[in-house]
């Protein structure tokens, strides 16, 4: 069942692992923001194979990385960070339960 809790963790999670897209669009931080933002991207994109197994018109593989071209591929990285904080949330969940269940024995 989903709780508040669990929607405020999934919250918290998300805008932790979401971050440098959304401060790249702040001017004064965009050059502190530039090498994590390369990280979000080429997580999913290159090390994890999403930008081979589409193919080439969706990304543009370059010395930096992979740079997302369509509007599939920016949803194939969202998606990614996405299910990561739903992931992380039922850890976190299934961690506090356990901490609960030793505290109590």
């Amino acid at each position: 069942m989903l709780k508040k809790k669990h929607v405020k963790t999934f919250l918290i999670w998300l805008a932790l692992l979401n971050w440098p897209p959304i401060l790249i669009l702040v001017p004064p931080l965009r050059l502190l923001c530039f090498l994590p933002f390369l990280f979000w991207i080429n997580i999913p994109a290159l090390w994890l194979g999403f930008a081979k197994l589409i193919g080439k018109p969706h990304y543009d593989i370059q010395e930096f990385g992979a740079m997302p071209q369509t509007p599939l591929a920016w949803a194939l990285i969202a998606s990614f960070w996405i299910l990561l904080a739903a992931g992380l949330t039922l850890a976190t969940d299934l961690f506090r339960s356990r901490l609960r269940t030793k505290a109590d024995a």
